[in-house]
């Protein structure tokens, strides 16, 4: 084989690599599932998590470790919401958002465009999830304040239709 011929099968083989690693960066230096350590305070509270579509994707108590995908679909970043209950604490509820993976950027640097368009959005390696924990702080509940504030008021400002429904006091007479 002549060096013209060896020159040129290198030259292509090397750009041939370099189109294959210069597509997908997301995909081949990243990945599209994330471990997120849950917990609350105090431990041990009903734990419910649902994607953006609603979906139950966990159900369990605190402390919990999930692997949670980045995304839902091609080009469509995961977003989470996480309920946490227990008897006696007020219910709290969090979110986490997937956002852009940096190494998805990469792509804009090489000549092709399939990492950027097709192979990152396809695979879900394009998103990051934000937070690798999550940890809640958990308040107690207090009474609720839903109850009609009494009122009152003096026989002559009662409405002449509402006297007929008065309970009377009994009086005692202090002397």
């Amino acid at each position: 084989m002549s060096c013209k011929k060896s020159t040129l099968l290198l030259t292509h083989f090397i750009i041939a690599v370099g189109l294959v690693f210069s597509s997908g960066c997301a995909t081949i230096l990243s990945k599209g599932t994330y471990p997120v350590y849950v917990n609350s305070n105090p431990a041990k509270a009903s734990l419910v998590i649902r994607d953006s579509n609603s979906e139950v994707v966990f159900q369990g108590e605190t402390p919990a470790t999930i692997k949670l995908k980045a995304s839902e679909g091609f080009f469509k970043a995961a977003a989470y919401s996480f309920e946490f209950t227990l008897p006696g604490y007020a219910t709290k509820i969090r979110t986490i958002n997937a956002t852009i993976d940096p190494y998805y950027l990469l792509n804009l640097l090489g000549p092709n465009p399939l990492g950027l368009l097709i192979i990152d959005p396809l695979t879900g390696a394009m998103w990051k999830l934000k937070k690798d924990y999550l940890i809640e702080e958990l308040n107690v509940q207090t009474a609720a304040t839903d109850a009609t504030p009494l009122k009152v008021l003096l026989l002559a400002d009662v409405p002449h239709e509402l006297r007929a429904e008065m309970i009377p006091i009994p009086q005692t007479l202090n002397k």
